[in-house]
């Protein structure tokens, strides 16, 4: 379905438009969901190089929040390496999304994230 949904975005849309970005997301999360974490991976490292090129070197909210999905994306993985980068990735969303952005502990980003760290086990940093 959501395959479907981003080639079909794709072709009215165009490939960095925000909703192809947002179902070639889901897209991602769900095929981590479902075991295919280097799929996964390889999605949500193309979105953050999209908004990465997008954004001159800085940052928007999106991007933060995609970083943090691979980051979670990351920590699924059976590599070490892998699961470090993550939490780093996860950490810095949540440090960015309060401190740039300003987003309350109760935005479900943030949530989100926390629930992440936590449930990893691999939290080093009291957020």
């Amino acid at each position: 379905m959501f395959r479907k949904s981003y080639l079909g975005f794709k072709a009215l849309c165009g490939d960095h438009h925000p909703l192809t970005l947002q179902v070639w997301g889901n897209m991602a999360f769900t095929r981590m969901e479902l075991g295919h974490v280097d799929e996964g991976e390889g999605i949500f490292r193309e979105i953050v190089e999209v908004y990465r090129n997008s954004s001159n070197g800085g940052k928007n909210i999106v991007h933060c929040n995609a970083e943090g999905n691979l980051g979670t994306c990351l920590l699924r993985s059976q590599n070490d390496t892998k699961r470090r980068e993550g939490m780093v990735l996860v950490e810095n969303a949540v440090r960015d999304l309060r401190e740039i952005f300003e987003l309350g502990d109760t935005h479900p980003w943030i949530l989100k994230f926390q629930s992440v760290l936590e449930s990893s086990g691999m939290n080093r940093t009291q957020t």
